[in-house]
C-alpha cells in the first residue's frame, strides 16, 4: 500500500508541475504579445 499511496503523491506531484509550467507559458505567450 505505501508504494502505491508514494506513486500517487508522485502523480500529483508531476501533475501539478505540468499545469504550472502550462499556466507560466500560457502567460508568458500573453505579456510577449501584450508587450
Amino acid at each position: 500500500m505505501s508504494s502505491i499511496s508514494g506513486l500517487g503523491l508522485g502523480l500529483v506531484r508531476i501533475g501539478y508541475f505540468c499545469i504550472v509550467y502550462l499556466l507560466w507559458f500560457h502567460f508568458g505567450i500573453i505579456t510577449a504579445q501584450t508587450f
